[in-house]
């Protein structure tokens, strides 16, 4: 049995002695045949030993330092490995791996599912460091799946700049026009950086538009012309050493899915199924909405403490998972207020978020095909505004959707609200565009409000009624669409 101790957490054997005088405690705390069934200890002390004490061997935990060895600026606990009982005190033998002794205490926290790395978090006299640079999040989104990555040979630094123009009359053949030809045919003339997102590059050219997104040494490469794409990418080709990996299936723990006059998909089904796993709510019952009607969540629901890593874990996860989710957006921005002090009724939101995740991980964003004669898909402005939304001018009106009647009052028409005087001038800008017919407000009942899925609890089939107005679908409902022409 001692050896099963050390082996199963993968113990130093310097801990045999722990080990052993932890096994002749359990075996005396088990029913022996030679007694009849009882124990060996009920048979000492006259009484019977409860086993709610015990826990998994060789499992982290955490000791509480006591008020009188600390300062107010040491750590309040001291992470240990716990290697056996003490029946004294009805405590228990924590071995502390960084002053190398044993501590002996009742105020624990353990991680039973957790055991000490001796080698990633070190050996005396051991010369290996460990590092590692990623951050748990881009494990999570990158481990899954490896997308091979085009080597490259050549360590320039590329910075995107405009071509230079030289304002000449005599310009002949070597003159500005030559100049700027020469820059165009560079890869990274004529890009600019987005403000929005600094690894997006564009570059405009009357009614044509190249994307390229650089993440460490992958480029993902789009245009409303195919023909821009294959010159961009063969003139890179002819700078650096890389491999056309063709269309995008898999970036960051997303999946994509492209179909010739459907659209796009955009989803996280295998990213799902590692988080109810990891989790273990797999074989959960799923749930229609993330969010109870009826339960609301604040700060005092609940008086159980459960794991604040747990809890963490689980909305930080739900977190990378409303890239393409925006159905969980709400719960998890109401989930993340509680992520110092999470309580039971906390936690349990979170797993009815998993639950719910557990009938619609098939769900992701879907962005349908425009036609050939179609430009970008046009912007609809709920309760926000929609910034050149018009193909015509640019300039026609913008509808804002607002299920306030008072407030669209106000806005038309301030002269019969006299309490409405204190509000600011600037804020009546919103009236002079009104007047100039720049901005249309439209009332949108509450059962059409689709801000209303990011702002509020809904019911049942108001809550369905809205995802599907979103922008999510099934990947089910892309292959299902024929592909068009």
């Amino acid at each position: 049995m001692t050896r099963c101790l050390l082996f199963e957490k993968n113990l130093s054997k310097k801990c045999w002695a722990e080990a052993a005088s932890t096994a002749v405690y359990l075996l005396n705390s088990l029913p022996s045949k030679v007694l009849n069934g009882v124990t060996a200890y009920e048979m000492w002390h006259n009484e019977k030993l409860s086993l709610n004490h015990l826990r998994v061997y060789g499992s982290i935990c955490h000791v509480h330092v006591p008020d009188e060895k600390r300062t107010k600026l040491d750590e309040k606990s001291k992470i240990g490995i716990l290697v056996g009982y003490y029946s004294g005190i009805r405590g228990y033998r924590v071995f502390d791996p960084v002053g190398g002794k044993i501590i002996i205490s009742r105020d624990i926290i353990f991680e039973e599912d957790k055991e000490w790395d001796w080698i990633g978090n070190g050996i005396k006299n051991s010369s290996v460091i460990f590092f590692n640079a990623l951050s748990k999040t881009d494990q999570e989104a990158t481990k899954e799946q490896t997308t091979p990555s085009w080597p490259m040979t050549n360590e320039q630094v590329i910075t995107p700049s405009a071509p230079e123009i030289v304002q000449n009359e005599d310009q002949g053949e070597n003159g500005a026009n030559s100049d700027l030809h020469d820059a165009e045919s560079t890869p990274a003339s004529g890009f600019t950086r987005s403000y929005a997102d600094y690894s997006l590059y564009v570059k405009r050219s009357e009614n044509q538009v190249l994307l390229v997104s650089v993440y460490v040494d992958d480029l993902l490469i789009t245009a409303n012309n195919p023909s821009l794409i294959t010159s961009f990418k063969d003139s890179v080709m002819k700078e650096f050493q890389m491999t056309d990996l063709g269309l995008m299936t898999y970036f960051l723990g997303m999946e994509v899915h492209q179909k010739k006059g459907v659209g796009t998909f955009v989803g996280q089904t295998k990213y799902c199924m590692d988080l109810l796993h990891k989790y273990g709510m797999n074989e959960a019952n799923p749930v229609v909405c993330p969010t109870d009607y009826k339960g609301a969540i604040t700060s005092i629901t609940g008086r159980e403490k459960p794991d604040a890593a747990t809890y963490r874990g689980i909305v930080g996860s739900l977190i990378y998972l409303s890239h393409t989710r925006p159905d969980l957006s709400f719960l998890v921005n109401l989930l993340s207020r509680y992520m110092s002090q999470p309580t039971s009724a906390h936690l349990a939101a979170a797993k009815r978020a998993l639950r719910y995740v557990k009938g619609t991980m098939d769900l992701g964003l879907f962005f349908p095909a425009t036609g050939d004669n179609e430009s970008f898909t046009n912007l609809e402005g709920y309760s926000d505004s929609d910034y050149a939304g018009a193909e015509d001018a640019e300039k026609a009106a913008t509808p804002l959707m607002i299920d306030n009647q008072a407030a669209i009052a106000i806005a038309k028409d301030p002269t019969h609200f006299s309490r409405a005087k204190h509000i600011k001038v600037r804020y009546h800008a919103l009236r002079e565009a009104i007047k100039d017919k720049e901005i249309q407000l439209i009332h949108v009942p509450t059962e059409n409000q689709k801000a209303d899925m990011l702002t509020k609890v809904l019911r049942k089939t108001l809550f369905i009624h809205h995802r599907d107005r979103i922008g999510l679908k099934s990947l089910r409902f892309l292959n299902a669409t024929k592909s068009g022409g």
